[in-house]
Protein backbone atom coordinates (compact mmCIF):
# COMPACT_ATOMS: atom_id res chain seq x y z
CA UNK A 1 0.00 0.00 0.00
CA UNK A 2 2.87 2.44 0.83
CA UNK A 3 4.41 1.81 -2.62
CA UNK A 4 0.99 2.66 -4.23
CA UNK A 5 0.67 5.91 -2.37
CA UNK A 6 4.42 6.68 -3.65
CA UNK A 7 3.40 6.27 -7.07
CA UNK A 8 -0.25 7.90 -6.88
CA UNK A 9 1.75 10.66 -5.54
CA UNK A 10 5.13 10.31 -8.05
CA UNK A 11 2.53 10.43 -10.67
CA UNK A 12 1.03 14.09 -8.84
CA UNK A 13 -2.70 12.35 -9.84
CA UNK A 14 -3.92 15.11 -7.25
CA UNK A 15 -3.32 17.59 -10.34
CA UNK A 16 -6.49 16.83 -12.18
CA UNK A 17 -7.90 14.82 -9.09
CA UNK A 18 -9.17 15.89 -5.55
CA UNK A 19 -9.25 14.23 -2.19
CA UNK A 20 -10.48 15.45 1.13
CA UNK A 21 -8.37 15.93 3.75
CA UNK A 22 -8.64 17.11 7.20
CA UNK A 23 -6.64 19.35 8.92
CA UNK A 24 -7.26 20.75 12.62
CA UNK A 25 -10.85 19.53 12.54
CA UNK A 26 -11.07 20.96 9.16
CA UNK A 27 -12.18 18.96 5.99
CA UNK A 28 -11.11 20.22 2.80
CA UNK A 29 -10.76 19.21 -0.98
CA UNK A 30 -6.97 19.50 -2.57
CA UNK A 31 -6.35 19.18 -5.76
CA UNK A 32 -7.82 19.64 -9.34
CA UNK A 33 -11.52 19.56 -10.73
CA UNK A 34 -10.57 18.02 -14.25
CA UNK A 35 -10.99 14.63 -13.10
CA UNK A 36 -13.65 13.69 -10.39
CA UNK A 37 -13.11 13.49 -6.59
CA UNK A 38 -11.65 10.31 -5.34
CA UNK A 39 -11.65 10.09 -1.49
CA UNK A 40 -14.02 7.39 -2.20
CA UNK A 41 -13.42 5.42 -5.31
CA UNK A 42 -12.12 2.38 -3.77
CA UNK A 43 -15.92 1.55 -2.52
CA UNK A 44 -16.74 2.54 -6.17
CA UNK A 45 -14.45 0.63 -8.65
CA UNK A 46 -13.02 -3.14 -7.85
CA UNK A 47 -9.22 -3.52 -8.49
CA UNK A 48 -9.50 -5.51 -12.12
CA UNK A 49 -11.61 -2.51 -13.97
CA UNK A 50 -9.39 0.31 -12.31
CA UNK A 51 -6.46 -1.45 -13.88
CA UNK A 52 -8.51 -1.77 -17.14
CA UNK A 53 -9.21 2.03 -16.75
CA UNK A 54 -5.76 3.44 -15.67
CA UNK A 55 -3.86 1.52 -18.54
CA UNK A 56 -6.25 2.69 -21.25
CA UNK A 57 -8.92 5.44 -20.56
CA UNK A 58 -10.31 5.87 -24.05
CA UNK A 59 -10.92 1.90 -24.40
CA UNK A 60 -13.70 2.67 -21.77
CA UNK A 61 -14.84 5.75 -22.49
CA UNK A 62 -13.55 7.27 -26.19
CA UNK A 63 -14.07 10.96 -24.97
CA UNK A 64 -12.26 10.74 -21.63
CA UNK A 65 -9.37 13.27 -21.15
CA UNK A 66 -7.63 11.09 -18.94
CA UNK A 67 -3.91 10.62 -20.56
CA UNK A 68 -2.76 7.16 -21.47
CA UNK A 69 0.07 6.66 -19.26
CA UNK A 70 2.78 4.08 -19.53
CA UNK A 71 2.02 2.11 -16.88
CA UNK A 72 4.13 -1.20 -15.78
CA UNK A 73 2.45 -3.93 -14.37
CA UNK A 74 4.01 -3.58 -11.13
CA UNK A 75 2.66 -0.04 -11.15
CA UNK A 76 -1.09 -0.79 -12.16
CA UNK A 77 -1.01 -3.00 -9.01
CA UNK A 78 0.70 -1.24 -6.73
CA UNK A 79 -1.59 1.55 -7.24
CA UNK A 80 -4.40 -0.02 -7.97
CA UNK A 81 -4.30 -1.83 -4.65
CA UNK A 82 -3.78 1.97 -2.69
CA UNK A 83 -7.02 2.81 -4.39
CA UNK A 84 -9.15 0.27 -3.79
CA UNK A 85 -7.76 -0.95 -0.14
CA UNK A 86 -7.40 2.97 1.24
CA UNK A 87 -9.16 6.01 -0.83
CA UNK A 88 -12.12 3.89 0.35
CA UNK A 89 -15.25 4.17 2.72
CA UNK A 90 -16.14 1.32 4.95
CA UNK A 91 -19.85 2.45 6.06
CA UNK A 92 -20.30 3.85 2.34
CA UNK A 93 -22.49 0.82 1.75
CA UNK A 94 -23.32 -0.62 5.22
CA UNK A 95 -27.22 0.29 4.43
CA UNK A 96 -27.28 -1.99 1.16
CA UNK A 97 -28.54 -5.39 1.30
CA UNK A 98 -26.15 -8.35 0.43
CA UNK A 99 -27.07 -9.55 -2.46
CA UNK A 100 -26.74 -13.04 -3.82
CA UNK A 101 -25.58 -14.43 -7.60
CA UNK A 102 -28.11 -13.05 -10.10
CA UNK A 103 -30.74 -15.15 -11.68
CA UNK A 104 -31.39 -14.98 -15.56
CA UNK A 105 -34.94 -13.29 -14.78
CA UNK A 106 -33.17 -10.50 -12.63
CA UNK A 107 -31.34 -9.66 -15.40
CA UNK A 108 -33.94 -9.55 -17.93
CA UNK A 109 -35.77 -7.63 -15.46
CA UNK A 110 -33.14 -4.97 -14.99
CA UNK A 111 -32.62 -4.79 -18.84
CA UNK A 112 -36.02 -3.96 -19.43
CA UNK A 113 -36.00 -1.28 -16.04
CA UNK A 114 -33.66 -0.26 -17.77
CA UNK A 115 -34.91 1.40 -20.91
CA UNK A 116 -38.55 2.10 -19.14
CA UNK A 117 -36.46 4.63 -16.88
CA UNK A 118 -34.63 6.35 -19.43
CA UNK A 119 -31.21 5.36 -17.90
CA UNK A 120 -30.74 4.39 -21.84
CA UNK A 121 -31.06 7.99 -22.87
CA UNK A 122 -27.65 9.33 -20.77
CA UNK A 123 -25.97 6.38 -20.03
CA UNK A 124 -24.42 3.25 -22.42
CA UNK A 125 -24.05 -0.44 -21.70
CA UNK A 126 -23.39 -3.35 -24.01
CA UNK A 127 -25.77 -4.22 -26.97
CA UNK A 128 -28.30 -1.66 -25.46
CA UNK A 129 -28.66 1.23 -28.23
CA UNK A 130 -28.05 4.61 -27.04
CA UNK A 131 -32.07 6.74 -26.93
CA UNK A 132 -31.64 9.67 -28.97
CA UNK A 133 -33.94 12.76 -28.93
CA UNK A 134 -35.70 11.03 -25.16
CA UNK A 135 -36.80 14.41 -23.78
CA UNK A 136 -38.66 17.41 -25.19
CA UNK A 137 -37.40 20.18 -26.94
CA UNK A 138 -36.84 22.99 -24.05
CA UNK A 139 -35.62 25.65 -26.08
CA UNK A 140 -38.95 27.55 -26.11
CA UNK A 141 -40.42 26.34 -22.45
CA UNK A 142 -40.19 29.79 -21.12
CA UNK A 143 -42.25 31.53 -23.25
CA UNK A 144 -45.13 29.24 -23.35
CA UNK A 145 -48.70 30.32 -22.04
CA UNK A 146 -50.55 28.18 -19.59
CA UNK A 147 -53.02 26.76 -21.39
CA UNK A 148 -50.11 24.75 -23.41
CA UNK A 149 -48.94 23.31 -19.93
CA UNK A 150 -49.99 19.42 -18.98
CA UNK A 151 -50.80 19.66 -15.52
CA UNK A 152 -52.17 16.43 -14.97
CA UNK A 153 -53.44 15.36 -11.45
CA UNK A 154 -50.72 17.77 -9.77
CA UNK A 155 -52.49 19.65 -7.15
CA UNK A 156 -50.03 22.75 -7.91
CA UNK A 157 -50.83 26.56 -9.18
CA UNK A 158 -51.63 26.65 -12.66
CA UNK A 159 -48.80 28.88 -12.90
CA UNK A 160 -45.40 28.28 -15.44
CA UNK A 161 -42.94 28.47 -11.96
CA UNK A 162 -44.98 25.78 -10.44
CA UNK A 163 -45.34 23.75 -13.31
CA UNK A 164 -41.44 23.96 -14.08
CA UNK A 165 -40.57 23.45 -10.26
CA UNK A 166 -42.91 20.06 -9.69
CA UNK A 167 -41.85 18.62 -13.02
CA UNK A 168 -37.88 18.98 -11.73
CA UNK A 169 -38.86 17.87 -8.13
CA UNK A 170 -42.03 15.26 -8.71
CA UNK A 171 -42.52 14.56 -12.47
CA UNK A 172 -44.65 11.77 -11.91
CA UNK A 173 -47.15 13.80 -10.16
CA UNK A 174 -47.60 16.01 -13.83
CA UNK A 175 -47.02 12.25 -15.34
CA UNK A 176 -47.51 9.27 -14.72
CA UNK A 177 -45.94 7.31 -17.56
CA UNK A 178 -42.76 10.09 -16.89
CA UNK A 179 -39.36 8.55 -17.22
CA UNK A 180 -37.44 11.67 -16.14
CA UNK A 181 -35.40 10.98 -12.73
CA UNK A 182 -36.63 12.71 -9.46
CA UNK A 183 -34.24 14.79 -7.81
CA UNK A 184 -33.79 16.17 -4.91
CA UNK A 185 -32.33 19.83 -4.78
CA UNK A 186 -31.74 22.35 -2.25
CA UNK A 187 -34.46 25.76 -2.51
CA UNK A 188 -31.48 27.73 -4.13
CA UNK A 189 -30.60 24.92 -6.81
CA UNK A 190 -34.42 24.42 -7.99
CA UNK A 191 -34.51 28.43 -7.92
CA UNK A 192 -31.41 28.13 -10.35
CA UNK A 193 -32.70 25.37 -12.65
CA UNK A 194 -36.09 27.51 -12.94
CA UNK A 195 -34.72 31.15 -13.74
CA UNK A 196 -32.51 29.36 -16.43
CA UNK A 197 -35.52 27.53 -17.80
CA UNK A 198 -38.16 30.74 -18.01
CA UNK A 199 -34.79 32.50 -19.57
CA UNK A 200 -35.72 29.97 -23.08
CA UNK A 201 -38.12 31.45 -24.51
CA UNK A 202 -37.25 30.67 -28.40
CA UNK A 203 -36.09 32.51 -31.25
CA UNK A 204 -35.98 36.27 -31.24
CA UNK A 205 -38.82 38.19 -32.98
CA UNK A 206 -35.85 39.80 -34.26
CA UNK A 207 -34.51 36.73 -35.93
CA UNK A 208 -33.86 38.64 -38.91
CA UNK A 209 -30.54 40.32 -37.09
CA UNK A 210 -28.92 36.82 -36.25
CA UNK A 211 -27.78 36.93 -40.21
CA UNK A 212 -25.78 40.06 -39.69
CA UNK A 213 -23.81 38.55 -36.56
CA UNK A 214 -21.02 36.52 -37.93
CA UNK A 215 -19.95 33.97 -35.49
CA UNK A 216 -16.64 33.59 -33.83
CA UNK A 217 -14.20 31.12 -35.17
CA UNK A 218 -13.55 28.62 -32.60
CA UNK A 219 -9.86 27.86 -32.27
CA UNK A 220 -9.02 23.93 -32.81
CA UNK A 221 -5.72 21.59 -33.25
CA UNK A 222 -5.81 18.56 -33.57
CA UNK A 223 -2.21 17.77 -35.63
CA UNK A 224 -2.06 14.49 -37.41
CA UNK A 225 1.04 11.96 -38.02
CA UNK A 226 3.07 10.47 -34.97
CA UNK A 227 2.93 13.79 -33.45
CA UNK A 228 -1.03 13.77 -33.21
CA UNK A 229 -0.84 10.02 -31.74
CA UNK A 230 1.43 11.26 -28.78
CA UNK A 231 -0.57 14.67 -28.12
CA UNK A 232 -3.63 12.58 -28.15
CA UNK A 233 -2.65 9.41 -25.73
CA UNK A 234 -1.20 12.35 -23.28
CA UNK A 235 -4.12 14.62 -23.98
CA UNK A 236 -2.10 17.66 -23.98
CA UNK A 237 -4.66 20.40 -25.09
CA UNK A 238 -6.40 19.21 -21.17
CA UNK A 239 -3.96 21.50 -19.66
CA UNK A 240 -2.11 23.77 -22.11
CA UNK A 241 -3.10 26.02 -25.05
CA UNK A 242 -2.33 25.18 -28.63
CA UNK A 243 -2.54 28.20 -30.82
CA UNK A 244 -5.81 29.36 -29.23
CA UNK A 245 -7.15 25.69 -28.69
CA UNK A 246 -6.51 24.03 -24.70
CA UNK A 247 -6.76 24.20 -21.13
CA UNK A 248 -5.50 26.95 -19.41
CA UNK A 249 -4.43 25.05 -15.96
CA UNK A 250 -0.70 24.91 -17.31
CA UNK A 251 1.38 27.56 -19.44
CA UNK A 252 0.26 27.85 -23.46
CA UNK A 253 2.61 26.23 -25.20
CA UNK A 254 2.33 28.15 -28.60
CA UNK A 255 5.41 29.61 -28.40
CA UNK A 256 7.18 26.80 -26.64
CA UNK A 257 9.39 26.24 -29.75
CA UNK A 258 11.15 29.36 -29.29
CA UNK A 259 11.30 29.56 -25.85
CA UNK A 260 12.83 25.70 -24.46
CA UNK A 261 15.98 24.50 -25.54
CA UNK A 262 15.10 21.01 -26.74
CA UNK A 263 17.64 18.90 -24.35
CA UNK A 264 16.23 20.68 -21.89
CA UNK A 265 12.49 19.79 -22.93
CA UNK A 266 13.15 16.32 -23.58
CA UNK A 267 14.23 16.26 -20.15
CA UNK A 268 11.39 17.69 -18.89
CA UNK A 269 8.87 15.97 -20.61
CA UNK A 270 10.32 12.41 -19.40
CA UNK A 271 11.01 13.75 -16.00
CA UNK A 272 9.06 16.91 -15.14
CA UNK A 273 10.34 19.52 -12.51
CA UNK A 274 8.79 22.25 -10.92
CA UNK A 275 9.46 25.92 -11.76
CA UNK A 276 6.82 27.27 -9.29
CA UNK A 277 7.77 25.91 -5.84
CA UNK A 278 4.37 27.24 -4.29
CA UNK A 279 2.44 26.15 -7.07
CA UNK A 280 -0.14 22.97 -5.40
CA UNK A 281 -0.11 21.44 -9.23
CA UNK A 282 2.58 20.15 -11.58
CA UNK A 283 2.80 18.22 -14.75
CA UNK A 284 2.33 14.48 -13.62
CA UNK A 285 5.21 11.97 -14.73
CA UNK A 286 4.01 10.09 -17.88
CA UNK A 287 6.65 7.56 -18.10
CA UNK A 288 7.79 9.01 -21.77
CA UNK A 289 9.44 6.82 -23.51
CA UNK A 290 12.80 8.84 -25.05
CA UNK A 291 11.07 8.14 -28.27
CA UNK A 292 8.02 9.90 -27.72
CA UNK A 293 9.75 12.97 -25.38
CA UNK A 294 12.07 13.50 -28.69
CA UNK A 295 9.34 13.42 -31.01
CA UNK A 296 7.20 16.10 -28.53
CA UNK A 297 10.43 18.00 -28.52
CA UNK A 298 11.40 18.28 -32.49
CA UNK A 299 7.54 19.01 -33.05
CA UNK A 300 7.35 21.73 -30.63
CA UNK A 301 10.45 23.62 -31.65
CA UNK A 302 9.55 23.82 -35.06
CA UNK A 303 6.18 23.88 -35.08
CA UNK A 304 5.37 26.61 -32.19
CA UNK A 305 7.79 29.71 -32.75
CA UNK A 306 7.10 32.93 -31.87
CA UNK A 307 6.97 35.94 -34.59
CA UNK A 308 8.51 38.31 -31.87
CA UNK A 309 11.75 35.73 -31.36
CA UNK A 310 13.84 35.55 -34.35
CA UNK A 311 17.31 33.10 -33.82
CA UNK A 312 19.26 34.71 -36.11
CA UNK A 313 18.60 37.91 -34.52
CA UNK A 314 20.29 36.30 -30.75
CA UNK A 315 23.63 37.48 -29.63
CA UNK A 316 26.40 34.66 -30.80
CA UNK A 317 27.40 33.05 -27.39
CA UNK A 318 30.42 33.85 -27.65
CA UNK A 319 29.93 37.02 -26.84
CA UNK A 320 28.47 36.61 -23.53
CA UNK A 321 32.08 36.76 -21.95
CA UNK A 322 32.10 36.42 -18.22
CA UNK A 323 32.93 39.87 -17.58
CA UNK A 324 29.58 40.54 -19.47
CA UNK A 325 28.24 38.05 -17.47
CA UNK A 326 29.53 40.19 -14.19
CA UNK A 327 27.58 42.95 -15.24
CA UNK A 328 24.55 41.14 -15.59
CA UNK A 329 24.59 39.75 -12.45
CA UNK A 330 24.66 43.54 -10.82
CA UNK A 331 21.88 44.40 -12.87
CA UNK A 332 20.09 41.39 -11.81
CA UNK A 333 20.55 41.70 -7.86
CA UNK A 334 21.47 45.51 -7.44
CA UNK A 335 19.53 47.79 -10.11
CA UNK A 336 16.48 45.85 -10.92
CA UNK A 337 16.55 43.61 -8.32
CA UNK A 338 14.99 40.77 -10.22
CA UNK A 339 15.06 38.65 -6.51
CA UNK A 340 12.35 40.51 -5.33
CA UNK A 341 10.02 38.13 -7.97
CA UNK A 342 12.32 35.45 -9.18
CA UNK A 343 14.87 32.33 -6.93
CA UNK A 344 18.05 31.38 -7.99
CA UNK A 345 19.54 29.04 -5.65
CA UNK A 346 17.24 29.21 -2.19
CA UNK A 347 17.07 32.74 -2.26
CA UNK A 348 14.50 35.30 -3.78
CA UNK A 349 10.17 35.40 -4.57
CA UNK A 350 8.21 33.37 -5.67
CA UNK A 351 6.15 35.49 -7.84
CA UNK A 352 8.00 34.64 -10.89
CA UNK A 353 9.80 31.48 -12.04
CA UNK A 354 12.79 29.50 -10.46
CA UNK A 355 15.30 30.63 -12.55
CA UNK A 356 18.03 28.26 -11.00
CA UNK A 357 18.34 26.29 -14.11
CA UNK A 358 17.73 29.23 -16.84
CA UNK A 359 20.40 28.61 -18.56
CA UNK A 360 19.91 25.23 -19.90
CA UNK A 361 16.04 25.89 -20.15
CA UNK A 362 15.46 29.07 -22.03
CA UNK A 363 17.04 30.02 -25.71
CA UNK A 364 19.26 33.01 -25.93
CA UNK A 365 17.00 34.73 -28.42
CA UNK A 366 13.92 34.25 -26.14
CA UNK A 367 15.59 35.71 -23.14
CA UNK A 368 16.70 38.75 -25.61
CA UNK A 369 13.20 39.17 -26.56
CA UNK A 370 11.43 38.93 -23.26
CA UNK A 371 13.69 41.23 -21.54
CA UNK A 372 12.45 43.98 -24.18
CA UNK A 373 8.80 43.67 -24.40
CA UNK A 374 7.45 40.26 -22.73
CA UNK A 375 3.86 41.31 -23.01
CA UNK A 376 4.47 40.93 -26.59
CA UNK A 377 5.41 37.38 -25.82
CA UNK A 378 2.95 36.89 -23.58
CA UNK A 379 -0.10 38.80 -23.51
CA UNK A 380 -1.23 40.01 -19.85
CA UNK A 381 2.08 38.84 -18.37
CA UNK A 382 2.75 40.65 -15.07
CA UNK A 383 6.26 40.85 -15.06
CA UNK A 384 7.02 44.44 -15.77
CA UNK A 385 8.26 45.88 -18.77
CA UNK A 386 11.50 47.18 -18.53
CA UNK A 387 13.55 50.09 -20.15
CA UNK A 388 16.50 47.93 -20.71
CA UNK A 389 19.07 49.41 -22.59
CA UNK A 390 20.71 47.09 -25.85
CA UNK A 391 23.54 46.85 -23.69
CA UNK A 392 22.04 45.56 -20.30
CA UNK A 393 19.52 43.23 -22.12
CA UNK A 394 22.71 41.77 -23.47
CA UNK A 395 24.71 42.01 -20.01
CA UNK A 396 21.66 40.36 -18.34
CA UNK A 397 21.22 37.57 -20.97
CA UNK A 398 24.62 36.53 -20.80
CA UNK A 399 24.51 36.46 -16.72
CA UNK A 400 21.00 34.63 -16.99
CA UNK A 401 22.90 31.52 -19.28
CA UNK A 402 25.41 30.77 -17.04
CA UNK A 403 22.65 29.85 -14.48
CA UNK A 404 22.99 26.21 -14.83
CA UNK A 405 22.02 23.07 -12.74
CA UNK A 406 23.60 20.08 -14.30
CA UNK A 407 21.92 17.31 -11.99
CA UNK A 408 18.30 19.03 -13.15
CA UNK A 409 18.57 16.98 -16.39
CA UNK A 410 19.55 13.95 -15.09
CA UNK A 411 15.97 11.24 -14.68
CA UNK A 412 14.59 11.17 -11.15
CA UNK A 413 14.91 7.67 -9.16
CA UNK A 414 11.82 5.66 -9.41
CA UNK A 415 11.23 5.55 -5.93
CA UNK A 416 12.31 8.78 -4.97
CA UNK A 417 9.53 10.68 -3.01
CA UNK A 418 8.31 13.81 -5.10
CA UNK A 419 7.21 16.90 -3.91
CA UNK A 420 6.39 20.30 -5.13
CA UNK A 421 4.58 22.80 -7.35
CA UNK A 422 3.26 22.93 -10.64
CA UNK A 423 5.05 24.31 -13.90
Amino acid sequence: VEQGELRFRQMFCSTCHSLAVTRAGETKLIGGDIGPELTKVGSKVNQDWLAAWLRNPQAYLPHSQMPRYEWSDEDLFKVTHYITTTLNDPDLLSDVPKLGAPQSEEIQLGRRLFLEKGCASCHVIRDVSPQKDFGPDLSSLGGKNVSQLEFGQARIPRNLIAYLQVKITDPLSVNPAARMPQYQLKPEDLDAITTALLSMTGTSSASGMARLIVPRAQATFHPAGAFGAVYERYQCSVCHRFNGFGGDLAPDLSYEGSRAQRKWLIAFLKNPQTLRPTLTLRMPQFNMTDQEASLLADYIGMVFQSPEVIPAAGSGEKEFTPHLASVGKQLYEVKYQCQSCHTIGSAGGYVGPNLSNVGNWMTTSWIEAWLKNPQALVPGTIEPRRTFTDGEVKALTAYLLTLRESGRVKPRARGAAVQGGGR
